[in-house]
């Protein structure tokens, strides 16, 4: 056995160890609060009060038999079954821990911001998730404080105080009633089998599926590793004491005390989770232990001083004629039974239980019961070695048992006392209307425990996604070209005559032609390009092919004279990009050169208008149906910028309505031109904490105990009669002349 004492040197603690050696290595207080648990030993709680007497002590809870299938056993006493009963119950584990457990996902925080991404792959980009810090602390050891309260004016049947009646809790006297409440938290040390699941008084089933919860790597990022197990134990204890006055039916007093110790232990371990250097979850098993040990008591009734002087002074020539008594008799298995007192002790009603045992201890006649009369005779099994009465009343209340005799013999006989006064507690149902006679005690003890088991873990993760703001951005992120600037010179423009046809009336038919030299640059797509030459109502075209220098004729004019014909205008103009300029009249010589124009291309399906920003300025461009390009006339932004950066949004309807079909942007260049080869689009980058947990519970083991019993013992009348008889001295109070316990 190990024993705690307090600072007073009283034992308040006395451990057991239950067929083990659990308590070799205990060598401090410290080792004991922190290692000893509750399935290995049993512990017996001491209660001192400020002056070191003992208040009262709690047993340790009984023990469930192995030998009853169904583990639960009753008493009962008296044959009607409604009487005290002590009992033990316990129910296993309701089964394993969920394998899976509820799995929960939270999320913390979102942020939403736009990036630009290059979407000419096809793909959006991706980020892997990261860890967030997420710690679970130790909380900080404290020290065992007691906190008393005084407030406690009632009490239930199992002696848990209350400050207001809950409803079928009995008054106290709040004056000499209260309850303690004492905290304590403290760290596991670094060895304790504990911090590796170990020693938590779980089933194998439920050892087995912690086993499988602690395996799983669920929502843990690849890479994770653990930390060092970390634990503590938070102890909640609640000690309730309560006193009150009860008058019995005789009209005498007594006093009714109760002790209770409530107990909530909870043991928590857990396992840091890391990755990449962030702690960021943890494991936690927490085992939870609720226990409590009652006893409600009745003080020892005793008789009154001045009656019990003035019945000694009668007591003194004939001492047991005082007391209550019968005598009996046995001669050949006929056993004799006398006495006028039973009737006024226990009531003419009163009935008798006979108890035999043979030699070796075996019943022979089990409780056989009888009605109670003065002189009565009772045929005794042949073998009966030792017999004990009971005296009950028509209810079955138990209200004295005596043992007559031990050892077999054909012919014996002797005198038993019998209790003073009886006088029922029918009002006390926490001793469940035992019969406390003059000078007896009452009391019920209960116990039980329960425990249960909980795991939890959590994980915080940042988890990145991408969403592209345009809904076709992916598959169509868009093209550009910049035309920049294309200059046309023409160095020669003329009419060219090219024949005179006589008409026969001394007139001609003057026919001419109109001629150009150019010389075109810059010209970067000649898709469409041509030149156009017009004289008076007649006009043509040719095709410009690249850059270089060409002669171009087109146009017809013709002039009937009878003289030489003034020489037509020729004007000219260019044709590039989807524009014309350049327009000239004159004889050339001169240089032109064509407004800035980008070409928007590869547009999404189903694009009906653009817009195009930049430089400050802002275009907005109506598509053809079915055109997957447009032209952006870019002359009113800066003409001399190599590097001109701009923005372009694509719309599903005409005028920049509907939905945005692509949002993109990039560089060009507005004075030579070239393809736009920077072009990114716009990408919504949605990043989430979100913090993953799981948790799973299930019951462990549990039982409760209640045990009834009384502790008879003579009041003081009885003991200085008995006194007198054995020493003659009356006043010799050192001598206690009986002590008897029975239990139902």
């Amino acid at each position: 056995r190990l024993y705690l004492y307090d600072q007073n040197g009283n034992a308040t603690l006395e451990i057991s160890a239950i067929n083990n050696n659990s308590l070799d290595t205990i060598l401090t207080a410290q080792q004991a609060v922190n290692e000893i648990t509750q399935s290995e030993t049993q512990w017996k709680y001491s209660l001192y009060d400020q002056e070191d007497q003992l208040v009262s002590v709690v047993e340790p809870p009984l023990d469930t038999p192995t030998d009853n299938p169904d583990l639960s056993l009753n008493w009962d006493v008296g044959d009607n079954g409604e009487a005290v009963q002590n009992e033990i119950s316990s129910s296993s584990s309701t089964g394993g821990v969920p394998s899976a457990g509820s799995r929960n996902k939270t999320t913390n925080s979102t942020s939403n911001s736009t990036v630009w991404v290059d979407l000419n792959n096809g793909n959006m980009p991706t980020d892997p998730d990261t860890a967030v810090t997420n710690k679970l602390s130790l909380p900080a050891q404290r020290s065992q404080t007691t906190v008393r309260d005084n407030n406690i004016n009632y009490v239930d049947e199992e002696g848990e105080g209350y400050a207001s009646n809950p409803g079928g809790a009995t008054a106290v006297d709040g004056a000499k009633s209260w309850v303690d409440n004492t905290d304590e938290l403290f760290h596991l040390n670094a060895g304790d089998p504990r911090l590796n699941f170990e020693d938590l008084g779980l089933s194998a089933q439920q050892q087995t599926e912690l086993a499988g919860l602690l395996g799983s790597t669920s929502y843990q990022l690849d890479g994770s590793s653990q930390g060092s197990h970390k634990g503590y134990i938070e102890r909640d204890t609640q000690h309730y004491y309560t006193s009150r006055e009860v008058t019995l039916d005789s009209g005498r007093s007594i006093t009714v005390f109760t002790n209770r110790i409530e107990v909530e232990e909870q043991v928590h371990i857990f396992v840091p989770l890391s990755h990449g250097g962030t702690e960021n979850g943890w494991r936690e098993v927490v085992i939870t232990t609720n226990s409590y040990n009652y006893d409600v008591t009745s003080d020892f009734l005793q008789a009154d001083d001045a009656e019990a002087d003035s019945t000694l002074e009668g007591a003194q020539s004939n001492p047991l004629d005082v007391m209550p008594s019968l005598d009996w008799e046995v001669d050949n298995n006929t056993l004799t039974l006398n006495s006028d007192d039973v009737a006024s002790v226990f009531g003419n009603t009163a009935k008798v239980k006979v108890l035999a045992k043979n030699a070796s201890g075996q019943v022979v006649m089990n409780n056989t019961e009888y009605g109670w009369s003065d002189g009565m005779n009772i045929a005794l099994n042949s073998n009966a070695a030792s017999v004990s009465l009971t005296f009950i009343d028509p209810d079955g209340l138990v209200l004295h048992a005596v043992d007559l005799y031990s050892s077999a013999a054909t012919s014996q006989s002797g005198t038993v006392g019998l209790p003073g006064e009886g006088v029922g507690l029918e009002h006390l149902p926490e001793v469940n209307k035992f019969w406390l006679s003059a000078g007896y005690r009452s009391s019920k003890q209960g116990s039980a425990t329960s425990t249960s088991f909980e795991y939890h873990d959590s994980v915080k993760v940042k988890e990145t996604t991408y969403q592209s703001q345009g809904t076709k951005s992916v598959s169509y992120p868009g093209q550009v070209e910049a035309y920049g600037d294309v200059k046309v010179t023409y160095t020669t423009v003329r009419a060219k005559p090219v024949g005179a046809e006589p008409m026969g009336d001394g007139t001609k038919i003057y026919e001419f032609r109109g001629e150009v030299q150019y010389t075109v640059s810059g010209l970067r797509d000649a898709t469409g390009a041509k030149i156009r030459i017009s004289m008076g109502t007649s006009s043509g075209s040719v095709t410009v092919t690249g850059n270089g220098t060409f002669t171009a004729t087109a146009g017809w004019y013709t002039y009937r004279s009878s003289s030489t014909p003034p020489t037509p205008s020729v004007t000219v103009s260019m044709t590039t990009n989807g524009q014309t300029w350049g327009t000239y009249s004159g004889s050339g010589g001169v240089t032109k050169t064509s407004p800035e124009r980008i070409k928007v291309h590869a547009l999404p399906p189903g694009t009906e208008s653009i817009r195009f920003k930049a430089d400050g300025v802002t275009k907005n461009v109506d598509v053809p149906t079915g055109q997957s390009w447009v032209y952006v006339d870019t002359s009113a932004m800066n003409n001399g910028a190599t590097n001109l950066a701009f923005e372009l949004w694509a719309y599903s309807g005409n005028s920049q309505s509907g939905t945005v079909l692509n949002h993109a942007k990039g560089n060009f260049n507005n004075a030579s031109g070239g393809t736009v080869s920077n072009i990114t689009n716009a990408v919504t980058k949605i990043a989430k904490t979100n913090t993953y947990t799981r948790n799973a519970s299930s019951n462990g083991d549990s039982y409760s105990s209640v045990f009834y019993s009384q502790v008879g013992l003579y009041n003081r009348e009885a003991i200085r009669n008995i006194a007198l008889q054995l020493s003659g001295d009356a006043n010799d109070e050192t001598l206690i002349a009986h002590h008897a316990t029975y239990n139902a």
